[in-house]
């Protein structure tokens, strides 16, 4: 009876403790709008930093444009550098959403502040409004 209460307590404590370990993570969307100025090279925009929880991918979606163009998306770090590996996504339709992997979470770990950069060719500029967040899941 004593080696059954023992194991008991044992399997009841380290059941807890693993529920007690799960991370919260950053997945609520934020609003953010890129205005792209008119340039010969284009033009490159950022949204706001915001801390990364998981080593799930950034999430994007463009909701309104002032004209049809696309636009490439990649998730850099608090001060715009890239991180030890960068994904780049086109940005195309809107109303769809879009996963950027990242290494933000590997590379510095939970609570990384991360960024999407959003980079264009189109010489004569345009504005986007959308929504993002650093973790998808």
């Amino acid at each position: 009876m004593k080696k059954w209460m023992v194991s008991t307590a044992i399997t009841a404590g380290i059941l807890g403790v693993g529920t007690i370990t799960a991370f919260a993570n950053n997945h609520g969307d934020t609003t953010y709008s890129f205005n792209f100025t008119p340039g010969i090279t284009g033009s490159t925009v950022y949204t706001s930093a915001r801390p990364k929880y998981d080593a799930s991918s950034a999430y994007m979606m463009a909701q309104s444009r002032s004209k049809t163009q696309t636009y490439t998306a990649s998730v850099v770090n608090a001060s715009n550098g890239n991180f030890s590996q960068t994904w780049y996504v086109d940005i195309q339709s809107l109303n769809h959403g879009y996963y950027i992997p990242n290494n933000g979470y590997e590379d510095h770990g939970y609570g990384v502040n991360v960024k999407i950069k959003g980079h264009t060719g189109d010489m004569l500029g345009f504005r986007v409004d959308g929504v993002w967040s650093p973790d998808s899941v």
